[in-house]
């Protein structure tokens, strides 16, 4: 009975060890890994275009940007700030083209926000500077999606946000 015992004892430690590993403690090595392969930004394109079929393909090398975990853009250049503009034009003279703004976020990265993912709020932090300058906002919807681009440097994701248009239904 006594062996019974200890296999028993044994096998609720293990059980015990890998439920904290897994679930409650943490892997301080396997966030480590997972910072070091999300620094690496050589092989990232972080380019943004703006393209509606043949009437609209406007590129910047740049895109929105966000520090981890932070919903809101971090202030653009003003070469991307002129991009905007002429992405701003187009909606104000196409009434009838809908902007579909879709948010980035990492596995790892918390969400503060209210909104179900971080890549949701991020979507509505763009949306409502287009919308402050003056695109309806019926012109916009939003969305978020999980991204595994390693496209970060100085802890700020240097692609957050991919843009498409579609007619209004």
């Amino acid at each position: 009975m006594k062996a019974l015992y200890t296999i028993l004892l044994l096998g609720l430690f293990i059980w015990g060890y890998s439920l904290c590993q897994k679930h409650l403690c943490g892997n301080d090595a396997g966030v480590a890994t997972t910072a070091a392969a999300a620094s690496k930004t050589s092989d990232c394109n972080s380019s943004l275009t703006f393209k509606d079929g043949d009437n609209l393909k406007i590129s910047s090398k740049e895109n929105f940007r966000f520090a981890l975990s932070d919903q809101t853009f971090e202030t653009p250049s003003d070469n991307f700030l002129n991009t905007t503009i002429n992405v701003i034009d187009y909606l104000a003279e196409n009434k009838d083209r809908v902007m579909l703004i879709k948010g980035y976020y990492l596995e790892n990265e918390e969400n503060y926000s209210d909104d179900k993912t971080l890549g949701v709020a991020r979507a509505k932090s763009i949306a409502n500077y287009f919308v402050d300058n003056g695109v309806a906002q019926s012109q916009i919807q939003v969305s978020g999606k999980r991204t595994i681009e390693s496209c970060i440097k100085d802890d700020i994701l240097l692609k957050g946000a991919a843009i498409s248009f579609t007619s209004k239904k």
